[in-house]
């Protein structure tokens, strides 16, 4: 997603070798509600201001520079337990988007 700066993102993610866009089939009814929550809560938001809420302090993000340096891998559990943490504090269902 590099390159496009402050500039909306207005093209397909594609497979590098091939330049196919990738396009994962979202298998239900609650894969395409989850997917919309998420585009009308976020898609309106500066890519700017996302980042900056991704890398506050707390965040798996700032978590990670702080222990491991810059460029390492976030760990798939201290992402999860902080967005259940997040899911919690907002009282939404952990299981709203469930099979």
């Amino acid at each position: 997603m590099s390159g496009y700066t402050s500039e909306p993102v207005n093209k397909f993610v594609t497979e590098r070798s091939t330049g196919i866009p990738y396009a994962a089939p979202l298998r239900d009814e609650r894969e395409r509600r989850f997917v919309r929550d998420i585009t009308d809560a976020y898609g309106p938001v500066h890519a700017f201001r996302l980042s900056q809420r991704t890398h506050e302090p707390g965040t798996p993000w700032d978590k990670t520079i702080r222990k491991k340096g810059q460029y390492a891998e976030i760990d798939e559990k201290l992402m999860r337990d902080h967005f259940a943490e997040l899911r919690e504090i907002r009282g939404i269902d952990r299981n709203q988007y469930r099979h």
